[in-house]
């Protein structure tokens, strides 16, 4: 698999870091598990990973292969924004127990990152689901 990252990227960590170190080391904690799902997901519907790549929008994963069935790309999609909210589920305890403000701020960019990405929008987790939705309901 290769990894690419992108030049944007790198500068906004490094500027989120300078400016507001907890906000970023939760905000890439938050994407990192986003991807780790998505990644997960793959491995268990055995499909391979040719690459991961990281842009100014975000993170994408390509698949070595597109030749895979509609319910396995809903599955691939939807196991990013899942471990977003099971993150925020197994630390919302945790703030509540302790008020500390990293878990706080843990909770709210995986809440953010895992309702953002399930918009029915092109290119998110939520418009590839629903592309695929459309396919198994209203076939061509």
């Amino acid at each position: 698999m290769k990894i690419k990252i992108g030049f944007f990227s790198v500068l906004l960590c490094v500027t989120l870091f300078v400016f507001e170190r907890q906000l970023a080391l939760a905000t890439l904690l938050s994407i990192a598990l986003h991807e780790f799902g998505h990644l997960a997901a793959a491995k268990m519907s055995g499909i391979q990973i040719s690459e991961f790549k990281t842009g100014i929008y975000g993170a994408r994963i390509t698949a070595s292969y597109e030749l895979f069935s509609y319910k396995d790309e809903i599955f691939l999609c939807i196991m990013g924004p899942l471990i977003n909210y099971l993150l925020a589920l197994v630390l919302l305890p945790v703030y509540n127990a302790t008020e500390n403000q990293f878990a706080l701020s843990v909770i709210a960019s995986s809440l953010f990152l895992g309702t953002l990405n399930l918009l029915p929008i092109k290119g998110f987790d939520g418009g590839r689901i629903f592309l695929s939705l459309l396919n198994i309901f209203c076939p061509y």
